[in-house]
């Protein structure tokens, strides 16, 4: 497109523009409050998840919480897992001792790994 042509489609514009005041006007509010829903919607969903993680957080790194059914369902659970029973202090020991044994392997497989990182202090 040549300089006359974005010239003449300019003019045009403005004219459009001054000639249909509100229906600009209208165009420019719509703009105007549809960044805003949308500013305003990603600020709402940034919060809740920040709420979501300082909720995860206060639980504590040396705290378990055993649910009987799953923490989040998105639809009607299967009869297996509302026919589970309810869970008892064995039940509870039990999970313990597993995860004991994961977070060793956890542990012994991260000082393994931090020792094979050489760590260089920072240069001032």
């Amino acid at each position: 497109m040549n300089w006359s042509g974005i010239k003449e489609n300019t003019t045009l514009a403005m004219e459009t523009l001054t000639a249909h005041k509100f229906r600009a006007a209208l165009t420019i509010l719509g703009v105007f409050i549809g960044v805003l829903v949308v500013v305003s919607m990603a600020a709402v969903l940034n919060g809740f998840r920040q709420s979501v993680l300082d909720n995860a957080e206060s639980f504590g790194t040396r705290n378990v919480y055993l649910w009987r059914y799953p923490f989040i369902m998105t639809s009607k659970p299967p009869a297996e897992v509302l026919n589970r029973k309810p869970l008892s202090l064995e039940d509870a020991l039990k999970a313990v001792d597993e995860a004991r044994v994961y977070l060793k392997i956890c542990t012994e497989r991260l000082e393994a790994a931090r020792k094979k990182i050489e760590v260089r202090p920072d240069p001032e």
